[in-house]
């Protein structure tokens, strides 16, 4: 394990087994050789992609309990679905992605490392909600760079379990998004929070605002 990664892990109390360690890092190895070809992410230094993608994604692994049902809307190269499915093999999760290179590249990781315990879809959220499927099925819907708090409001309350919670995935913008729902779209959120935190070694704000069904 990378020295830098290591203490990123500590620095924000992330407790994963060293053998899915080593899976995240093949998983980020096989996405800076893809993206050679094929633009899966605009950052292509190493240290960068283990701290603004891999890390900041599993910071997620504090809510998830064994047998949980994740979505992951939107999730490009595969952060955060893929990057938790791997350090969480107990947990099921979807990821839908519109982008079909993207999703390309998360079958492909799928085989390569045997991540029996992840789906990754080629279609947009909209259309699986008009088919009806995965309706009411999941207990936390995730969603980094996807869209604006409201739409990911909107997106996820149909494929949200009875005590479900939305995780959204944002920089400091997410306190205005918030505050700008009002409390007639929250009506249906019992906890309501927002979770500060910053990257280790870039020292990038983020937030994480989690809305409880």
């Amino acid at each position: 394990m990378p020295v830098s990664l290591h203490y990123q892990l500590q620095a924000l109390g992330i407790n994963i087994s060293p053998q899915f360690v080593a899976k995240e890092i093949a998983f980020i190895d096989e996405l800076l050789r893809w993206n050679k070809k094929i633009n899966l992410t605009a950052i292509t230094d190493r240290n960068e992609v283990l701290e603004k993608h891999l890390l900041d994604s599993l910071v997620l692994n504090k809510f998830i309990k064994e047998g949980f049902r994740l979505l992951d809307l939107g999730s490009g190269g595969g952060f955060p679905g893929l990057a938790l499915a791997i350090a969480n093999p107990e947990i099921r999760v979807v990821s839908v992605e519109s982008v079909g290179k993207k999703v390309n590249f998360q079958k492909h990781v799928k085989r390569l490392l045997g991540i029996d315990n992840f789906e990754p879809i080629g279609n947009r959220i909209e259309n699986l909600l008009m088919r009806g499927d995965f309706k009411s099925e999941f207990d936390i819907i995730t969603a980094r760079a996807f869209a604006s708090l409201e739409v990911i409001v909107e997106m996820s309350e149909p494929f949200l379990s009875t005590h479900g919670k939305i995780i959204a995935m944002k920089g400091p913008e997410g306190d205005a998004e918030l505050a700008a729902l009002g409390t007639e779209k929250l009506k249906n959120y019992r906890d309501i929070s927002i979770e500060s935190y910053k990257l280790p070694l870039s020292g990038s704000n983020r937030r994480l605002i989690v809305l409880q069904k």
